[in-house]
């Protein structure tokens, strides 16, 4: 039965960093750690770091519709980026 779902998601995060000079040093830190094949930080937040979206499961079936609903800053966008292919998921 699971051929008719259209969209499915399971444990979404995403993060991100609050200044833009620390976003780029944990991703060249993170880059350079899987080169020298060094456990991931994903599942954990560094300084100046914040979860947008956090631990998102859903299916979507054919024919069915979904709504995300939510205050400001809750992660609405952040989880249709992730959903549109826009941005990867953390982890």
């Amino acid at each position: 039965m699971d051929s008719d779902v259209m969209i499915q998601a399971e444990g979404l995060h995403k993060k991100f960093c609050r200044n833009l000079r620390g976003g780029m040093f944990y991703g060249l830190r993170d880059v350079f750690s899987g080169l020298a094949g060094l456990p991931d930080e994903c599942g954990t937040l560094r300084k100046n770091e914040f979860w947008a979206v956090q631990g998102v499961n859903f299916q979507v079936r054919m024919g069915e519709a979904f709504g995300i609903v939510g205050i400001n800053g809750s992660g609405k966008s952040t989880l249709l980026r992730i959903i549109a292919g826009l941005i990867p998921a953390s982890g």
